[in-house]
């Protein structure tokens, strides 16, 4: 699902906290890589990896800027869609699963109000250069 570019507006200009969820991080990244990615915004107080049992990068991670929401910011604004390591990362405000998951459901329940041009039936002509498409 796609974040609107007001909506990612609005999330940046009042971060609930200065903790970031980075996604889409390369295989390669550590804690150490991911601390010193974010390290020019302001103070990190924990830069960590999600590792699983084996202990293989989830590609997924957290920086916690301490409450220092302004570098969390800007860190967001610099960082969201910068190519590490060949990827494009995702960056964005940390939430516990139960709030991102009301945020998805009145974002769902907002996008099945509007009409989708899917539904629109196509009108096509002759083939070829008269060709008509609605």
């Amino acid at each position: 699902m796609m974040i609107r570019p007001q909506d990612r507006l609005q999330q940046m200009s009042r971060p609930e906290s200065a903790n970031l969820f980075v996604k889409n991080l390369a295989g390669t990244i550590g804690d150490d890589r991911l601390r010193e990615m974010f390290a020019p915004f302001g103070t990190i107080t924990s830069a960590k990896v999600a590792r699983s049992e084996s202990g293989e990068s989830k590609r997924y991670g957290f920086v916690c800027f301490g409450t220092d929401a302004d570098a969390a910011r800007k860190a967001m604004f610099y960082m969201n869609g910068r190519l590490i390591a060949g990827k494009p990362i995702y960056v964005n405000v940390a939430q516990k699963k139960e709030q991102r998951t009301k945020l998805l459901a009145a974002q769902f329940s907002k996008s099945q109000d509007t009409p989708d041009e899917r539904d629109e039936p196509k009108v096509s002509g002759l083939v070829g250069d008269d060709q008509v498409m609605l």
